[in-house]
């Protein structure tokens, strides 16, 4: 796994050859660190190399003329986006968290952590990132229509559907689709394509082999120019993943209506841990 570290120190390349080093090499995958202290040559690295991962200390790193270094760091992250498509983990210190993180991850960064950071969620953090192919999807283009970047918003409706999918079919994807029946309204389905038939094209087809369909979801929608898009949506910090919003969706529904519940038809994972909690 080949990783730029943009930081002015030695300590955050150090931290991430030893912590990534030791967590990575029982699987037999090594770890190569490049440092670099200037956004300028920052840019040049990712340019030049194939990297699975950049990490940036925002608050330390040299920057041109701009308005702060917030400003700087933001602008860092937005060419970083612009000229290639690679992971990237921002931090900064706490006193600058509050500047930096909301406004780090619009600007397009995947996670932003404080420092120090939690190990433990910065390693979670580096193998979700690298598991698999990876493409960052911003939601925030403007070619999203309003219905299907409601619906991503609001996730848990999206999540359910995915995972209730998952389980029945396989790896599958969520075709949002205008409700007929409401024009604001939009309308999930999953679906599990015909690989003989042609269907999916190979992007398409890689995603749905490499997501993780306990924390991602693959979505197709047609945009507001008629195109049809396919993204790989990762679950966001603080929200349920789509195993944990379809576990308590069930439950809510075995207690509220449980007329409406096929227990014969329910995984024997979930069973299990009705039983282990006395339900």
């Amino acid at each position: 796994m080949k990783i730029l570290v943009g930081d002015i120190s030695e300590s955050m390349a150090d931290f991430v050859n030893r912590f990534l080093g030791l967590r990575y090499c029982s699987v037999g995958k090594g770890v190569s660190v490049t440092r670099r202290g200037l956004a300028e040559d920052i840019l040049h690295a990712a340019g030049r190399e194939d990297f699975d991962l950049i990490i940036l200390t925002l608050d330390n790193l040299v920057y041109g003329p701009a308005a702060g270094p917030v400003g700087c760091a933001l602008a860092l992250i937005r060419q970083l986006r612009a000229s290639r498509d690679i992971p990237i983990i921002a931090t900064g210190r706490r006193r600058l968290a509050s500047a930096f993180a909301g406004q780090a991850l619009t600007a397009g960064a995947d996670f932003f952590f404080d420092a120090p950071m939690n190990i433990l969620d910065f390693g979670n953090a580096v193998e979700e990132l690298t598991r698999g192919p990876y493409s960052y999807a911003p939601l925030e283009r403007g070619d999203i229509p309003w219905g299907v970047k409601e619906l991503i918003d609001h996730w848990d409706e999206i999540a359910f559907c995915a995972w209730e999918g998952y389980e029945k079919l396989g790896r599958i994807v969520v075709v949002i689709a205008q409700d007929e029946d409401n024009p604001e309204g939009a309308r999930l389905t999953a679906v599990r394509y015909d690989y003989e038939q042609g269907q999916p094209d190979q992007d398409v087809a890689r995603l749905i082999e490499c997501y993780d369909p306990e924390y991602e979801v693959v979505v197709r929608f047609v945009d507001v120019m008629e195109r049809l898009r396919t993204l790989r949506l990762k679950t966001r910090p603080g929200r349920a993943h789509p195993k944990r919003v379809w576990f308590f969706e069930m439950l809510r529904r075995l207690t509220d209506r449980p007329e409406e519940v096929s227990l014969e038809h329910l995984p024997r994972w979930f069973a299990e841990a009705l039983e282990a909690t006395g339900r």
